[in-house]
């Protein structure tokens, strides 16, 4: 049985008749114990027909194949991107363990390349023999928006007539805005209400800004295109960051700085003063 035999061994059979009398001559026939293939993968995740995902980093995963001589195996996958979108599919071998994540996000998303999906199978390999391709599973991406904020007020403090303060030193800091999607966006900014004076309504270069970038997060928008000088807050939606980047686990450069300025006009009368902005993402 196989059980009892080990690849690579060589058995012999030898078998001589007898009548009873006299010995015929002596027979023998010889084989060579071949590879066992491994066993036919089972994918575990993304599972089948999966269209809810949106993590652009996939950790793929699949049970551990099985071999009937014992031996090491190792893993090939296989990421086929559909279609008009095959610059995308990929291949890695020699894989050691159950699971893999290729070394770049998934770019296409189904909603931005229309009916963009992915194919992916798996072999095992015990060094002699490839098992069975495992049975094709298939998922796609879908765009995800979030922003957030890492404060959402900027307190000046007590200002007489035509004080001037900005958050350029970061004394109060400004607006911290990351792009938590999976997606490149644009961010519309513009006011819920009519400003911060009486005597100087919105738009208005006594209530302004600008966006600039995060010290540890340069090059995370283009600062060219985007609103990069003292420009009035606006009062309806008006595209100030342009092509905000995502964070991915190859870059963290996912945030952007909306520095205020303020500046009390001369008549304005005493009083609390507040005013509220609105930041809207949208897909670049």
């Amino acid at each position: 049985t196989s059980a009892n035999t080990t690849k690579s061994e060589n058995w012999t059979c030898s078998i001589t008749p007898y009548d009873g009398t006299l010995y015929g001559p002596q027979r023998n026939a010889s084989v060579i114990i071949q590879n066992s293939a491994p066993s036919q993968v089972t994918l575990d995740w993304p599972t089948n027909s999966l269209y809810t995902l949106i993590n652009r980093t996939i950790n793929f995963t699949w049970a551990a194949a099985t071999d009937a001589d014992n031996d090491l195996l190792v893993y090939d996958i296989f990421l086929e991107c559909f279609s008009a979108c095959s610059d995308d599919s990929r291949v890695a071998y020699n894989i050691s363990s159950a699971s893999y994540r290729f070394p770049a996000d998934i770019k296409y998303l189904r909603d931005i390349t229309s009916g963009t999906y992915y194919n992916w199978t798996i072999r095992a390999y015990d060094n002699t023999s490839y098992g069975a391709n495992s049975t094709t599973f298939n998922f796609s991406i879908a765009s995800s928006v979030t922003i957030s904020l890492a404060n959402d007020t900027v307190w000046f403090g007590t200002k007489n007539p035509l004080d001037y303060d900005d958050t350029t030193d970061n004394v109060p800091p400004g607006f911290n805005l990351t792009n938590q999607g999976n997606s490149i966006i644009n961010v519309n900014i513009s006011l819920f209400d009519t400003g911060l004076w009486s005597r100087k309504p919105s738009p208005t270069p006594f209530f302004s800004y600008k966006i600039t970038n995060k010290s540890d997060k340069a090059g995370a928008f283009n600062f060219t295109n985007s609103v990069t000088t003292w420009t009035s807050i606006p009062l309806s939606n008006t595209t100030s960051i342009i092509a905000l980047l995502y964070s991915n686990y190859s870059s963290i450069n996912d945030t952007a700085i909306i520095d205020l300025n303020i500046t009390v006009p001369s008549d304005e009368p005493q009083a609390d003063r507040a005013s509220r902005i609105s930041f809207i993402g949208q897909l670049a």
